[in-house]
């Protein structure tokens, strides 16, 4: 099992390569911007671009829609937790389509996404609900 994915090492690679082959561009784009690349979070094959600006947390992200046709999509975020609220905008420039079509547009991709994302203020972020806390169990 590789960082919480239960399937097979040859779904785990089907799932991955496509977004190996966009990994030397994230990281040279997150190296640019001074960002963080992270990869494969809570089990999910994904590519995030994350880092905070203006008080806001923001990223950019090519993740799998894990279905048997292989779809991938690439979306834009930024959130602000205050007073026990999450305020978020999200935006998709690519969903659910070939992983081809991401990377032959990879670089413009990554351009407009950063411009827009950036450009989001908290005025522009929506209340999307209450912040639920969750206890760790002690023993």
């Amino acid at each position: 099992m590789r960082n919480g994915f239960y399937g097979t090492d040859e779904e785990w690679d089907r799932f991955n390569k496509p977004l190996l082959n966009i990994q030397p561009a994230l990281c040279e784009f997150a190296k640019k911007k001074k960002t963080k690349l992270i990869t494969n979070s809570h089990g999910g094959f994904e590519r995030s671009i994350k880092w905070s600006s203006n008080n806001i947390e923001r990223f950019i992200q090519v993740y799998s829609d894990s279905g048997p046709q292989l779809l991938f999509s690439f979306w834009i975020c930024a959130y602000k937790d205050k007073d026990g609220f999450r305020f978020l905008k999200r935006e998709h420039l690519k969903k659910a389509v070939k992983m081809s079509e991401i990377e032959n547009e990879i670089q413009e991709l990554l351009e407009k996404g950063y411009k827009v994302v950036e450009s989001w203020g908290e005025e522009d972020l929506i209340n999307v609900g209450k912040l639920r806390v969750i206890e760790s169990k002690k023993d």
